[in-house]
């Protein structure tokens, strides 16, 4: 009965830690990556990212990787507030690239536009997967 009540405890410590520790709950984060851009996952046309939808007040994190590349933001959209970015080691996560950008995003009203981040010089958003427009990833957001 107490390793229950131990186990229990634990469990409801672990699913409030991200409010306690002034982290949004898990389930208001959403995560996309490059390969909601790339086939297969993505959506016809070619270079067509998935479409995102999040709810008002939930984050977004959009990781890409690079380096060689260098990832920037070129438009935020109003529906979106930005509140951070980084970079982190992560050899070979794609062949090729020793980094992973992540930008991070607030849902701040409601709306439907264009999240569009850069890569300089284009390696993941290179002719071979970007069929007629290379150097940058558009992720269409809705924010409800």
């Amino acid at each position: 009965m107490k390793r229950v009540a131990v186990f229990g405890a634990v469990a409801l410590v672990a699913a409030a830690w991200p409010a306690v520790s002034g982290q949004p709950p898990l389930r208001n984060i959403y995560v996309v990556t490059q390969a909601y851009c790339l086939a297969p996952q993505a959506p016809a046309p070619a270079r067509r990212c998935r479409d995102q939808e999040l709810p008002i007040g939930a984050t977004l994190e959009v990781q890409l990787p690079g380096t060689p590349s260098v990832w920037t933001v070129w438009a935020v959209p109003p529906t979106l507030e930005a509140t951070g970015s980084k970079k982190l080691p992560s050899p070979n996560r794609v062949e090729g690239t020793s980094e992973v950008y992540i930008f991070t995003f607030k849902a701040a009203r409601a709306g439907t536009t264009n999240l569009v981040f850069k890569e300089t010089p284009p390696l993941l958003s290179e002719p071979a997967f970007c069929q007629p427009q290379c150097g940058s990833f558009t992720f269409r957001v809705t924010v409800k």
